[in-house]
């Protein structure tokens, strides 16, 4: 017999505030209207007006909230209705921003920046990041007894 265990997972609080922010605006845009009345045209320019002078992945994040709102009363109360955001135009103006290519430093432009610290604290700290790959975390947390 097979038992699952759910875990009610407690939201992070910029989730939650990012969700308020949304659908408050969305409320108050559409306060008199039916789910089912408003349009994907309407949706659109209302995430425009919203989103207006936001860089693309803030854009992304207030769409998939709205969407996720929609989805979630397709789900719960309302099954046939058709969900607004699931539109080509839409998903084409918010879609997700392309990544950043981070530019890769040479091996000499590494070992000519750790030898010109002269703090010896700042230049083991950059020799375990740069040779060994550690993270800054796990190197912040290194202690003298660890050494042999």
């Amino acid at each position: 017999m097979i038992t699952w265990n759910i875990i009610e997972q407690i939201p992070k609080k910029n989730t939650v505030k990012t969700c308020e922010f949304v659908l408050s605006r969305f409320a108050a845009h559409f306060s008199k209207r039916d789910l089912v009345s408003i349009n994907h045209e309407e949706i659109l320019s209302f995430l425009v007006s919203l989103t207006r002078d936001n860089n693309q992945s803030t854009k992304r994040n207030r769409y998939s909230v709205l969407t996720s709102f929609y989805n979630f009363t397709i789900n719960t109360v309302l099954p046939d209705l058709p969900n607004p955001c699931n539109t080509a135009i839409i998903k084409k103006v918010f879609r997700r921003p392309q990544p950043i290519q981070w530019q890769i430093v040479d091996k000499e432009i590494v070992d000519e920046i750790i030898f010109r610290k002269m703090n010896i604290r700042n230049r083991l700290m950059l020799e375990h990041m740069a040779r060994g790959g550690m993270r800054i975390g796990k190197v912040l947390k290194l202690r003298p007894c660890y050494i042999q």
